[in-house]
């Protein structure tokens, strides 16, 4: 292991570096759950790069169910959710050519040619309720179901959403105990979350990086993030036949970042592209 700094410890940008750079090469290692979570923090600007969007895309939630049969939720999700002004969009991370797969682009082909923003939160809504056994009507909508899973696991008359507008509406000056995430985290943790219920950290996110009515509006549409450009026959003929064109990004086409003298003077993203993604993918 290389990278030392003069009271001989291994530096710690060095260490998740080359570990992440081995990893990648080890048979049964799952690349894209390590690169997933390292390239969450700044998925929207990464796909900027190539991607173009209607006005600014902003990072909805990640490991979003997708229906694929009347009762079937299982081993389709999509990684990314992000959202522009039109559009709603479901990102597809490939880390390997090897990995391209006829079902699941056909599940997302269902998506696309049949659904809307509405429809898919729909779904994902009553997967929610089946999931927390609520089974009337009453407040079906998401923000109303996240809050009363909220209030039934906290025994309080204050949903999520009330305690997420709550701070919005506080000073920004004050420092806040707990954003968001870490008040559903520790709930979750607190409350034993766990399986499929663990689908409320989700919802959380939607109420919290987005305005659910605006789902309503917005069509869906595909991003696909691969090493290299393809001429994968699967990939072609799953764009001849769509309404919709799917878009690509690919690794070996990212803009290199900048090169500062080490972690502490780049930007996380140009770090990440700098130190992981441009050696894992660029010849």
């Amino acid at each position: 292991m290389s990278g030392k700094n003069d009271t001989g410890s291994i530096m710690l940008d060095e260490l998740i570096c080359d570990s992440v750079l081995n990893d990648y090469y080890f048979a049964g290692i799952k690349a894209e759950v390590v690169l997933d979570t390292m390239m969450t923090p700044v998925i929207a600007d990464l796909l900027k790069e190539q991607i173009n969007f209607t006005g600014k895309p902003v990072y909805i939630t990640k490991e979003f169910p997708l229906k694929t049969s009347a009762k079937d939720y299982r081993n389709r999700k999509a990684d990314y959710v992000l959202m522009d002004n039109k559009s709603i969009y479901l990102v597809e991370l490939k880390t390997s050519m090897g990995s391209i797969d006829k079902e699941q682009l056909d599940a997302y082909g269902e998506k696309l040619d049949n659904y809307n923003g509405k429809k898919l939160l729909y779904e994902f809504t009553e997967l929610l309720k089946s999931v927390f056994g609520i089974t009337d009507e009453e407040n079906c909508d998401l923000v109303s179901v996240t809050d009363r899973i909220v209030k039934s696991l906290t025994d309080s008359k204050t949903g999520f959403s009330d305690w997420v507008s709550s701070l919005s509406k506080s000073d920004p000056q004050e420092e806040q105990s707990e954003r968001p995430e870490q008040y559903i985290r520790t709930l979750m943790k607190n409350k034993k979350i766990k399986s499929s219920q663990k689908f409320l950290f989700q919802a959380a996110q939607i109420v919290t990086n987005s305005n659910p009515s605006d789902w309503e509006s917005k069509d869906i549409k595909l991003i696909y993030m691969m090493p290299c450009e393809s001429k994968s026959k699967i990939l072609k003929e799953f764009g001849e036949v769509r309404k919709k064109p799917v878009q690509y990004f690919y690794f070996d086409k990212i803009c290199s970042g900048s090169k500062g003298d080490n972690a502490g003077e780049m930007l996380y993203i140009d770090w990440l592209k700098e130190k992981i993604l441009i050696p894992l993918f660029l010849a």
